[in-house]
């Protein structure tokens, strides 16, 4: 239901495949505005027989395209060997640009978060977690979100209870 161009990420549709000859294949992505991307011949997949094997076939050039409507997969086989899909490994993903109808930012806005890693083994004792969440603000851009995180007391970076170097909320800190 995106009402907003495809993201510059383009479409991605995600398969499982089992076939005796590959290279046959030549696989077609079709966007609701009738835009097509088509991958082969000869196939992207490459040559040989497969059993189970999950691909992911990307399509950028899809980016600014219509986005919501039908999308429309085809796999067309120039060989006599039959063979099978299973669309469950990924299947379509596509996204629109900036927020969805419910005011949702969509996957792709994640670029635009960073971080900023303190091992606190290795600064000098004028550190401050607060002096640190300033420039951290300082650095950020209009449209980019930053934050600050540490590493737990066991070096790694992931949080832990009680630990109070990565807080409960995974170590991030309000910037």
């Amino acid at each position: 239901a995106e009402n907003a161009p495809v993201s510059a990420a383009g479409a991605q549709v995600g398969f499982t495949l089992t076939h005796a000859s590959i290279q046959d294949l030549t696989f077609s992505l079709t966007a609701p505005d009738g835009t097509v991307k088509t991958w082969g011949p000869p196939s992207p997949l490459g040559t040989g027989s497969v059993t189970g094997v999950a691909f992911i076939l990307c399509a950028p050039s899809l980016a600014g395209k219509q986005c919501d409507g039908n999308w429309t997969f085809a796999i067309i086989n120039a060989g006599g060997n039959a063979g099978s899909l299973t669309a469950a490994s990924a299947g379509l993903f596509v996204e629109g640009i900036g927020r969805n109808g419910a005011g949702a930012e969509g996957l792709g806005a994640a670029q635009f978060q960073w971080a900023a890693l303190v091992d606190t083994t290795l600064v000098t004792s004028s550190y401050t977690a607060d002096a640190a969440r300033a420039v951290v603000k300082r650095w950020n851009d209009g449209h980019t979100q930053g934050f600050l995180a540490q590493k737990n007391g066991l070096g790694g970076t992931v949080a832990i209870y009680d630990d109070v170097l990565t807080p409960f909320d995974g170590g991030l800190f309000d910037t």
